[in-house]
Parts: C-alpha cells; sequence; structure tokens
C-alpha cells in the first residue's frame, strides 16, 4: 500500500470510530477509499505532534458494520 493511499482514505473518512475513547493516546479507526475507490481501514494514534497511523489494509468485515446503510428505492 502507498502512502498516498492511506493518506487518501484518511482525507476522505466517510467512518470515523473511536476504538479507545480513554486510552492514552486516544486512538480512531478511519475508513475511507483509496486512489482507486477501494475501501480501507486505518487505525490512527493522536500524538502530540500529530496522528500517526500505525494500521491500514484494506476493510474487513469485522468493521463493515460501522459503514452507513444505503437505503433501496422502490419507486
Amino acid at each position: 500500500m502507498q502512502a498516498d493511499d492511506l493518506r487518501h482514505a484518511v482525507e476522505h473518512a466517510i467512518v470515523w470510530a473511536d476504538l479507545d475513547p480513554d486510552g492514552d493516546p486516544f486512538k480512531v479507526l478511519a475508513i475511507g477509499p483509496d486512489r482507486s475507490g477501494n475501501l480501507l481501514e486505518v487505525i490512527l494514534l493522536d500524538l502530540a505532534g500529530g496522528w500517526l497511523a500505525i494500521h491500514a489494509m484494506r476493510l474487513r468485515p469485522i468493521f463493515a458494520h460501522l459503514l452507513p446503510r444505503v437505503e433501496e428505492s422502490h419507486d
């Protein structure tokens, strides 16, 4: 995975979820598309100097339930 894909996923995240709100450092999950449109899961730590990505891969089923649901239209 290229750094540009990871950055794109975070900058265009469609889901942000607190993974460890009481943790030190604070840990969040971002789900967003890479430059090709593949959904990635990225885990970030909130450090004094900014965010640090500690995990990035294609979205797994364990986090897929966090995605917004699309309602079907029955016109």
